[in-house]
């Protein structure tokens, strides 16, 4: 009998001691959230970068692709700048590349 009321004593001590001791020690939801809005009206914009922002590039190869002075480096629009060239006229310029970059061995690309 003195094991169950020595357990008890235990029980309701731990409970006591665990219980909060602080009662409205720390603020409101409602001035959190308005301490949210302030930080957030504070905080600066982020940049957006969108496709204005970026330069543009006339020739679609990237310098990496160009081979030396052969033919294939060369843009296909035959010296005519303004006009942009077909996606035909692309895909074959880009194949030609390909086949120089093809013909390549191991310790030349490296």
């Amino acid at each position: 009998m003195s094991r169950n009321l020595t357990l008890i004593a235990v029980c309701a001590f731990t409970l006591v001691c665990s219980a909060p001791s602080h009662g409205q020690d720390s603020p409101s939801l409602g001035d959190i959230a308005r301490q949210a809005q302030k930080d957030k009206a504070n905080k600066t914009p982020v940049k957006v970068i969108t496709n204005d922002d970026m330069p543009s590039k006339s020739s679609s190869a990237s310098p990496a692709l160009s081979v030396g002075t052969s033919a294939a480096a060369q843009p296909a629009t035959g010296g005519k700048a303004d006009t942009p060239e077909s996606p035909i006229e692309g895909i074959a310029r880009l194949q030609s590349q390909v086949d120089a970059l093809n013909s390549l061995d191991r310790d030349t690309l490296a």
